[in-house]
């Protein structure tokens, strides 16, 4: 296709039915740059809020790029599970025409990460596009990747394994100052795709980003939702209520 267009197929793959849609092109230099560059972005946009899963490609041979950036941005905020796949990476693991050394896979994924570190949890998975068409190992990690992540974001844990999990979590680890500490009565996932939990506090305070970052971690620890962000919803009990 174009750079403005999305390519949409659906695919059988190991007895299941995947939509897939290809919004290629979205860094496209040329005359036209900017303007189809915005349209590609709002296209991409589009398709990402009609998705479970958002795999977010990166050029091996230039990096995360703004635009990388920005897409995977609006998946973060969309709640959209999310799979970073670098891709041609045999052309940077060889011997380089700019003379540049191999690239070093944890290294590379160092920097990805710190580009992306709203992604935190999008596992990352290195392809090869022209080595795919030969063997498809590359796509088989890719489509396998993929179903997990969109298995993790359904995946629901009920109130009392929340409950028991809450008793063993030291929240003075989270380095949260007291004026805005809240303590949890109790908390329960109220929905899926993406996981979304309610928390039920003993009074009516934003929660601090120290103190919902170190919750976050602590039930990826314990539960996992690879891939998927972790929203949450915070309720004040009356003092009846808290009793």
């Amino acid at each position: 296709g174009t750079t403005r267009d999305a390519v949409d197929e659906v695919i059988d793959y190991d007895g299941q039915k995947l939509r897939v849609v290809d919004t290629a092109g979205i860094r496209r230099k040329g005359k036209t740059e900017l303007m189809a560059e915005k349209l590609s972005v709002v296209i991409a946009r589009r398709h990402l809020e009609a998705a479970d899963v958002s795999l977010l490609m990166i050029d091996a041979t230039e990096g995360v790029t703004a635009s990388d950036a920005t897409i995977g941005g609006y998946a973060h905020e969309s709640g959209r599970s999310v799979v970073i796949v670098v891709n041609k990476w045999d052309l940077v693991t060889t011997a380089r025409a700019d003379g540049r050394p191999p690239a070093d896979g944890a290294i590379f994924e160092q920097q990805v990460r710190r580009a992306l570190k709203y992604l935190d949890y999008a596992p990352v998975i290195f392809v090869s596009a022209a080595t795919a068409q030969k063997d498809g190992r590359s796509l088989k990690r890719l489509l396998d990747t993929a179903i997990r992540v969109a298995q993790e974001r359904r995946k629901r844990v009920t109130t009392g394994q929340m409950n028991r999990f809450l008793e063993h979590i030291d929240f003075q680890k989270a380095g949260v100052p007291m004026s805005k500490r809240v303590r949890i009565l109790y908390m329960t996932q109220a929905a899926v795709a993406p996981p979304t939990f309610v928390l039920f506090t003993d009074r009516d305070v934003k929660l601090h980003f120290a103190f919902e970052r170190f919750l976050e971690n602590q039930i990826r620890r314990a539960f996992g939702f690879e891939g998927s962000p972790i929203w949450f919803k915070v309720r004040a009990r009356k003092k009846k209520e808290a009793r």
